[in-house]
C-alpha cells in the first residue's frame, strides 16, 4: 500500500527556514544542487558532490534562491513545478510524480526546473491529460525545427517520453519510468504526500528513485545520488 505523509516542496521548504540565503548552489543544466550544513550530513563528502557535478562557478554568477521571480512577473523555476503539480491534480489527472520533483516532495534538498510524471495510460485519463495539454499550450520542446508540434493522443497511450514545454513550465511525461514500469507496476512503491491546499498526489519513493537513477547512470542523475541516500538515511534515523 502507498505510504501517506505530508511533504515537503521547494516553496514550503524556503517559507520554513530550511532554505537559507547563505547557502550555495551550484547549476548542472536541469539540477540546482543545494549543498546546506543543515540539509546535507557531515557524511557525505560535499566535495564529492561538488565535484561530481563538475561546475565551478563564483559567487556573482549564482543563480537566485528558489522563490524569487523573475522580470515582467513570470514564474520562477520552483513556482512553475508547484503550479503544474497542482493544475495535474485539480484537472482529476491521475499520475505518478518522479524525478527531480519526487525528490524534492520526498525531502531532498534540491531543485528541479521541471516536473516529470508517469500517468495512467486508461484511455479517459490520456484524454484528461492531453486536454490540459492542449490548453495550456504544450509543444515539444526538443524539436529541432522548432516547430511547435503539440502532444497528440497516441504517443501518451505508448511507451516513449514526451519532453514538452507549456505555457508555466517544462513537463516530462514518461508512459514508462523504465521498460515495462509504467503506472500500474510504480504504485506499491509510491507515496502519497500532501502537497497542501488539501490537495495530495503520488509520488515515487526514495529506494525506487534511486535504484532508478543509478541504473540510468546519467551524470545528472549520479549528481544527486549521494543527496538522495542521505535524505533516505536521515529519514531511516527518525
Amino acid at each position: 500500500m502507498p505510504r501517506r505523509w505530508r511533504g515537503t516542496s521547494s516553496r514550503s521548504m524556503q517559507q520554513s527556514g530550511r532554505i537559507q540565503s547563505s547557502a550555495r548552489f551550484f547549476d548542472s543544466s536541469k539540477w540546482t544542487i543545494l549543498i546546506s550544513s543543515r540539509l546535507l550530513p557531515t557524511s557525505i563528502d560535499r566535495r564529492f558532490v561538488i565535484a561530481s557535478i563538475g561546475v565551478q562557478r563564483s559567487a556573482s554568477s549564482l543563480p537566485h534562491p528558489p522563490g524569487a521571480r523573475s522580470r515582467g512577473g513570470v514564474l520562477s523555476a520552483d513556482q512553475s513545478v508547484d503550479v503544474i503539480v497542482r493544475e495535474l491534480h485539480d484537472a482529476g489527472i491521475e499520475f505518478i510524480v518522479v524525478g527531480g520533483m519526487a525528490a524534492i516532495l520526498n525531502g531532498a534538498p534540491i531543485v528541479t526546473q521541471d516536473v516529470d510524471i508517469v500517468p495512467r495510460r486508461t484511455p479517459e485519463n490520456v484524454e484528461r491529460l492531453l486536454a490540459w495539454l492542449l490548453a495550456r499550450g504544450a509543444y515539444h520542446r526538443f524539436d529541432l525545427a522548432n516547430r511547435r508540434l503539440p502532444p497528440t493522443r497516441e504517443p501518451l497511450l505508448g511507451s516513449g517520453h514526451l519532453n514538452l514545454m507549456t505555457s508555466i513550465g517544462k513537463l516530462d511525461v514518461l508512459c514508462e519510468l523504465e521498460l515495462g514500469q509504467g503506472y500500474e507496476q510504480l504504485l506499491e512503491d509510491t507515496n502519497i504526500v500532501d502537497v497542501g491546499d488539501s490537495r495530495t498526489v503520488r509520488v515515487l519513493g526514495l529506494e525506487r528513485l534511486i535504484a532508478a537513477k543509478a541504473r540510468a547512470g546519467r551524470p545528472k542523475d549520479r549528481a544527486v545520488l549521494p543527496l538522495l541516500a542521505a535524505t533516505l538515511d536521515e529519514r531511516k534515523m527518525r
